[in-house]
């Protein structure tokens, strides 16, 4: 389900379109409203599994409504309860940072607040198609693990139980963000961690 933004189709790829802060009409002809984009899965029953997909990032932006931030960029939904409870993991980002968020209910961010729970460099080069791996798993202590790889590499791993909520723990759905971000994606899949 696309909630923001428009999904295109181009040579086999999802697509994003050229992002622009434009509301789009039903065949997005007129503009993509993509600088805001965010599609999750129908199915909302996944709780421990790995999301696997190749990614190509075209370019970044900036509209009147989305000025560039540090954060643009494309980003991967893990148990996604709602727009202010889920994981989230960046993997290509303006300022080069990956990183792995937890937002909880209560706060600005649409409702919510983003707490990072790990971060590193990873700068990942335009117009090149690179495979990215994100797991999620939870131990028999409650603990979750999320773990991103780039290209068969692990690059960013946290074991986190919140200090101002409890870990979600529940299945959700998954999916992809990106903000002011042109980008490619193929095979996306989901399977058992």
């Amino acid at each position: 389900m696309v909630t923001s933004g428009s999904l295109f189709s181009a040579d086999g790829a999802g697509w994003s379109g050229v992002p622009d802060d434009i509301n789009p009409n039903a065949l997005s002809s007129n503009g993509s409203d993509s600088a805001v984009f965010r599609a999750i899965t129908r199915r909302a029953d996944f709780a421990d599994v790995s999301v696997s997909f190749r990614l190509r990032v075209a370019g970044l932006v900036s509209t009147a409504r989305t000025p560039a931030t540090s954060y643009d960029g494309v980003h991967v939904f893990l148990r996604y309860q709602n727009q202010r409870d889920l994981y989230v993991v960046s993997v290509y980002r303006r300022d080069g940072v990956v990183a792995i968020k937890e937002k909880i209910p209560g706060g600005p961010a649409n409702g919510g607040t983003y707490y990072t729970l790990a971060e590193a460099r990873a700068r990942l080069p335009l117009h090149r198609w690179f495979a990215v791996s994100v797991s999620i798993e939870t131990a028999a202590s409650k603990t979750v693990r999320i773990t991103l790889s780039i290209n068969g590499r692990k690059v960013l791993t946290n074991v986190s139980s919140r200090s101002s909520a409890d870990p979600i723990l529940a299945a959700g759905r998954v999916g992809l963000r990106g903000d002011n971000c042109q980008f490619y994606f193929r095979d996306f899949t989901v399977t058992p961690a």
